[in-house]
């Protein structure tokens, strides 16, 4: 879930898994694409903040241009 004040991730069907950053704690995000993956319009967002490299990998999400282009614009809007 990409939210006004945030990128939230929930991983799992059995157990559940849930990571939340804050806009004011991710310091960019990166989409990375295969040519398999831009045929089929699918891809992995890679949030990064300023405590690691990429702290959050968002993969296999549809669209992935158009979200990582709100998150990069939200981080902006911070700034």
């Amino acid at each position: 879930m990409i939210g006004p004040k945030g990128v939230e991730v929930s991983i799992g069907i059995f157990s559940r898994d849930m990571t939340r950053i804050e806009y004011r704690h991710i310091r960019g995000a990166n989409l990375r694409q295969s040519l398999f993956n831009r045929l089929m319009s699918i891809g992995q967002i890679l949030v990064s903040t300023s405590g690691m490299d990429t702290e959050l990998v968002i993969s296999d999400i549809k669209r992935p241009v158009y979200f990582t282009d709100i998150i990069n614009s939200r981080l902006k809007d911070l700034s």
